[in-house]
């Protein structure tokens, strides 16, 4: 097989396995349990060196009710989710309208090109 396929082949694997991670993502967060996200200590380095909340605190845990459909307590949580919230979604959309028109689409043996260098003229077809 000649190496320009390879790394075709290669690319079309690479595109379809972003697509199935893509999609597969929000429907992993849907399926986590509550007390995945909720319970632990906090990963916060300002709050744990400082001791009080920064701007981003509780935005995981707010977005993970927004997605659950919890608005009230997304809120409550942290309010600038509703800001983060529809960039994520429209870059996420992004994401997948790039690579549904960037998928290479294979082509028909009997069109395919045949270089000169790498095999004679006869064996193309």
């Amino acid at each position: 097989m000649h190496k320009a396929d390879l790394l075709k082949n290669n690319y079309r694997w690479l595109l379809w396995g972003k697509l199935i991670s893509l999609i597969g993502l929000p429907f992993v967060i849907f399926v986590l349990p509550h007390g995945f996200v909720f319970d632990g200590p906090t990963v916060c380095i300002f709050k744990n060196l400082l001791g009080f909340n920064c701007p981003g605190c509780g935005m995981t845990r707010s977005i993970f009710l927004l997605m659950k459909g919890n608005l009230f307590s997304a809120i409550q949580l942290n309010w600038r989710a509703l800001i983060v919230m529809p960039i994520f979604i429209a870059i996420w959309f992004n994401q997948i309208r790039r690579i549904l028109t960037n998928l290479p689409t294979p082509t028909p043996p009997d069109t395919q090109t045949c270089p000169a260098k790498i095999r004679p003229e006869g064996e193309c077809r």
